[in-house]
Order: C-alpha cells, then sequence, then structure tokens
C-alpha cells in the first residue's frame, strides 16, 4: 500500500477504473435541480442528468461539499500515518481548493498538501493519475507534489462547443451573441488555461470545429498521455479518437464522459 495517499475531486472526470486502480480517493462536489441535492457521479447517471438538465425549467447549479467532508477523509486516509496529497479544481474557478486548504488546516496533525491544478475535467485528472503513479513508485510527499507541479506546467485542454444554449440559458452570452451564433452555426473553440478561458478560434459547422481541434491538437504532439473528453455523447468521442490515433496510440486515449458538474452551465463549485 502507498504511503502517500492521492485526494481529487469529482470534476476530474477519472474513470472510475483508473481511480480505483491507483487508489485515488475521490470527493464528489454536489449538483442541485431546485431543492433537490446530489452527489456528483455518485446520485445521478449521465443519463439521469442530462434528462433532468433537459426538461428543467431552470438550470442546475452546483456546490462544493463541506470542510467537514475533506476533514473526514483525511482523518480516514491519514490515520496510519500516510501522507496526503489533495488535487483540487482550478481554484480561479471554484472554492474547492480553499474547502480542501481549510479542512487541512484543522487537522495539524496530519501530513496533508492541498495543490491547486490550475485545470479542470481530465485537466486535473491527468495531474491526479501522474501523482499517483508516482505515490505508487514509492515516491514521497515531496516528489508526488513535484510531479503534479510538473504536469501542471504541461497540461492542454481545448474545447469546441456545439451549441450555445446552454452558455445563453446561463447568462453567460447575452441574447443576441446567442442568437447569431446559433443562426450562423458558429462553433467557438476554447483553450481553458490556468488563468481562464480563452477563444481560439470560430469556425461554422461542426465538421470544421472538429477538423480545426485536430489540427490543433497535432500541433501540440507528441504527448504523453491523451483524453477524448465528451458530454453525452460517447459515439463522437470514439469517433475523435479514432482520427487521432495518427498522432497518439490509440489504445491510450481515454474517452471519457465531461460529467454533470462541467456540463452544468450555472457551474459555481
Amino acid at each position: 500500500m502507498t504511503q502517500v495517499r492521492i485526494v481529487c475531486d469529482s470534476t476530474a472526470s477519472i474513470p472510475p477504473s483508473i481511480a480505483a486502480e491507483l487508489e485515488i480517493t475521490i470527493v464528489h462536489a454536489f449538483i442541485n435541480f431546485g431543492s433537490e441535492s446530489y452527489r456528483d457521479a455518485l446520485d445521478l447517471s449521465e443519463a439521469e442528468f442530462y434528462a433532468k438538465l433537459a426538461a428543467s425549467p431552470k438550470l442546475p447549479t452546483t456546490a462544493v461539499p463541506p470542510p467537514g467532508v475533506f476533514e473526514e477523509t483525511y482523518q480516514r486516509l491519514g490515520a496510519d500515518g500516510a501522507a496526503i496529497v489533495s488535487i483540487h479544481l482550478n481554484s480561479r474557478l471554484s472554492g474547492m481548493c480553499n474547502a480542501a486548504t481549510a479542512a487541512a488546516r484543522a487537522l495539524p496533525d496530519r501530513n496533508i498538501t492541498v495543490v491547486d491544478s490550475q485545470a479542470l475535467s481530465m485537466g486535473l485528472g491527468w495531474v491526479a493519475i501522474l501523482a499517483a503513479r508516482a505515490a505508487r513508485e514509492g515516491g514521497d510527499a515531496t516528489q508526488v507534489v513535484a510531479r503534479a507541479q510538473s504536469a501542471i506546467a504541461r497540461v492542454h485542454l481545448l474545447a469546441a462547443l456545439d451549441t450555445f444554449e446552454n452558455v445563453r440559458r446561463s447568462g453567460r452570452v447575452n441574447f443576441p451573441q446567442a442568437f447569431l451564433g446559433t443562426l450562423f452555426d458558429i462553433k467557438p473553440i476554447l483553450d481553458i488555461r490556468a488563468d481562464g478561458v480563452h477563444p481560439i478560434d470560430k469556425v461554422r459547422a461542426r465538421r470544421a470545429a472538429t477538423e480545426r481541434v485536430i489540427e490543433l491538437i497535432t500541433e501540440l504532439s507528441p504527448f504523453e498521455e491523451l483524453a477524448v473528453i465528451h458530454t453525452n455523447a460517447p459515439q463522437r468521442g470514439i469517433e475523435l479518437r479514432e482520427q487521432l490515433a495518427r498522432v497518439h496510440p490509440r489504445e491510450r486515449i481515454l474517452v471519457v464522459e465531461a460529467g454533470a458538474i462541467l456540463a452544468t452551465p450555472k457551474m459555481t463549485v
């Protein structure tokens, strides 16, 4: 058993099989549909979430788990003296790191290091996975944190929006912008980095967006690891993996569901 335990949050999109294999403990954020609250990736299946999202007159909101959840997790994982490295969603986008840090400070007898991944989804996921691999190889807390920091500096996350509807409903884009985007079938391509979300390009039609994303990914290759992330579009994820097999071995390209937290337009975690 490793002497450094890795904690991550459910926004990371890490496949459950990989989290289990690497002994990554997941702390679950909350999704709220009105007065109903669900633990992300635990109480709602993806299918149930998207059905609710389509049917709900109001967009869901999200919430960070309270510090008590982190405290209980750290108490349990550190009971035998193991160090804990807790890696979380970009602190510019979420209070997740703040909640984890508050819990760590409440447990001065535990060896806990909180790491701001400066990323989200599988950007965060890869940081946690590489840290967990370092722990499995026998690295101490300092070495595991160093591996995480090295990964943070090298993570890239590109995104193409297929529709303006949810961002229009969230209020992040005004109605005329959303209307024109829909009217002309515009697909924005975004670069999501530590300092925020940056538009890279705008193309017309889904196929052109896919081709542009592939072009950008090819320019960034070669990769240590690569994942295709989708929101309720598994077949398109598989198709994109096939197209990316020319720049990275197909069997080493993960296809993952982004999860309800990142598909929730009113993201407040």
